[in-house]
């Protein structure tokens, strides 16, 4: 009942969605059954994301700018999402606000991939 109740949710919550918004959120793709599956990144559903990714990639598109398809692990704030300081600060305190937590400097200092965000976001949160 539980799923049912949250699925219905979920639906009515993306049905809010302009197309602009929904297409900003990655794309759609039709898989072999027919269902429709939206996409970050090539290959990685919005279902396989966890929680803590979405929300990191969704504050990381709106600071820097990029689109959702740009965001992966391996990717540079600086060399390939093109974040400078002060978008690296904002993204950070956006991070903290949206966590609940805070993230000191040394810490912070150490993040040079959206993959090691996501690591360090996973080890405090979860």
């Amino acid at each position: 009942m539980k799923t049912t109740s949250l699925l219905l949710t979920l639906v009515a919550a993306f049905s809010l969605l302009s197309p602009k918004d929904a297409g900003a959120l990655g794309s759609s793709q039709e898989n072999e059954t027919g269902n429709k599956a939206m996409s970050f990144s090539p290959g990685v559903s919005l279902t396989m994301r966890s929680t803590i990714e979405k929300r990191a990639y969704r504050i990381i598109h709106e600071i820097a700018a990029v689109d959702y398809s740009e965001i992966k692990p391996e990717a540079s704030f600086v060399d390939d999402l093109g974040m400078d300081d002060l978008d690296f600060i904002e993204m950070i305190m956006a991070v903290e606000k949206e966590f609940g937590l805070e993230i000191p400097d040394e810490d912070a200092e150490k993040f040079k991939t959206v993959g090691d965000l996501i690591k360090y976001l996973k080890e405090k949160v979860e």
